[in-house]
């Protein structure tokens, strides 16, 4: 493949994008191989069934490798998802909604029908998008921490205050998660190392309440307790591979089947 593609541009050429990252030329070269010819099949990977054991065995050992690197514990399941990063804005307050529901079957009628508090700490525009698509699916949303309205932001987003400050829902209300961004790119917003500060949550808060973290843009570049998470969610584009594709760690008890009681 080396002798047929022209590579040379490549090398001078430098991707400052903040979108779809830059991946090694040895890695596309590969790719382009695959798509040809996948493994001296005969036929190209994207021409294979998603069924074959060819595919699937592409599918394990991805997956094998990704849970290696994260550490991901057996209790969680790694789904390989389309559309990015920004659809899992609903996906997450869906799936947890549903996942409330069947545990809780008789929450909405004591509640006057009002589904439980969804909290949202908004550090960027990210998160902002985040629940304001949550809420837009009729979610009971409460914004934790608006990092613009803390004291000297100047209605700007740039700093993140202590959990201390922020305006958690009781938990006797039962809240269905929340929802954070590690790394928010657009504003410069990253939760300082060793990461979201889990240990400053109080602790029967910590214990109850799914933690939900949008990893897209720094996942891989530093140390996550995936166990510690409900959902660990990322667009692949920043740090894994292409765009277009998106990877969703979820704990496996939070997957329910919408028919069981969900109102």
């Amino acid at each position: 493949m080396a002798n047929t593609l022209d590579t040379s541009k490549r090398d001078h050429t430098i991707n400052l994008g903040a979108g779809p990252s830059s991946l090694p030329t040895s890695v596309l070269l590969e790719a382009a191989q695959g798509i040809l010819d996948f493994e001296g099949t005969g036929m190209g990977l994207i021409e294979l069934s998603h069924r074959s054991k060819t595919f699937q065995k592409l599918m394990d050992k991805t997956e094998a490798d990704l849970r290696a690197l994260l550490n991901v514990p057996d209790s969680h399941a790694v789904l390989f998802l389309q559309g990015g990063g920004t659809e899992q804005f609903s996906a997450t307050a869906l799936n947890l909604l549903a996942a409330h529901a069947v545990k809780n079957p008789d929450y909405f009628k004591s509640n006057g029908n009002k589904g439980p508090p969804c909290d949202y700490a908004v550090t960027g525009s990210w998160t902002a998008k985040a629940v304001k698509e949550a809420a837009r699916l009729g979610a009971t949303t409460n914004v934790a921490l608006d990092a613009r309205k803390v004291e000297g932001a100047n209605g700007k987003f740039g700093s993140i205050p202590p959990v201390s400050e922020w305006k958690l829902s009781p938990i006797q209300s039962k809240p269905a998660m929340l929802y954070y961004c590690d790394n928010e790119t657009v504003d410069g917003v990253e939760f300082p190392n060793p990461g979201f500060p889990i240990d400053q949550l109080p602790e029967e808060y910590r214990k109850q309440v799914p933690l939900v973290a949008d990893c897209s843009s720094n996942i891989l570049s530093r140390p996550i307790d995936v166990a510690a998470h409900a959902i660990v969610f990322f667009g692949a584009q920043k740090n894994v591979g292409p765009s277009g594709t998106a990877v969703a760690i979820v704990r496996k008890d939070l997957i329910v089947d919408p028919d069981q009681g969900v109102p």
